[in-house]
């Protein structure tokens, strides 16, 4: 009884190798796992997207923690207008002494708006407030 169980689970094996290797199977495709060439394409191309943004994201991040003057650069503020000084008067307005091309302006701004109050020139060789 024993070597016939082993002889029929022999003749099994053998059997599904006979016929995969004559190709009684070959050629007929699971219809479920048919790929195209345009679904490997689609692939491959969301996967280059997705790398390409991973990088570019690294990148930034680098750029920002190893050289911060680098993006300093770009949003470097005007030399031409500088506020020196602020002071708040109320809640709602304060004095603002502005430097624009050698000259020192004191704005007020409130609840109406901006309003210029004085203009100074500044004295070209020691960049003070001059007379007047």
């Amino acid at each position: 009884m024993r070597r016939s169980g082993l002889f029929c689970l022999f003749l099994c094996l053998f059997a599904g190798t006979v016929m995969a290797a004559t190709g009684s199977v070959e050629g007929a495709a699971i219809p479920f796992k048919q790929t195209t060439e345009v679904d490997g394409m689609i692939g491959r191309v969301v996967g280059a997207l997705v790398l390409v943004a991973l990088v570019g994201v690294a990148a930034a991040v680098l750029i920002r923690r190893f050289l911060p003057g680098f993006a300093a650069i770009k949003g470097k503020p005007s030399t031409a207008l500088q506020v020196t000084h602020r002071q708040r008067l109320t809640p709602n307005s304060q004095l603002i002494v502005v430097t624009y091309h050698q000259e020192e302006l004191l704005l007020v701004e409130g609840p109406q708006g901006v309003q210029l109050l004085r203009t100074t020139p500044l004295a070209p060789e020691s960049g003070e407030q001059g007379n007047g």
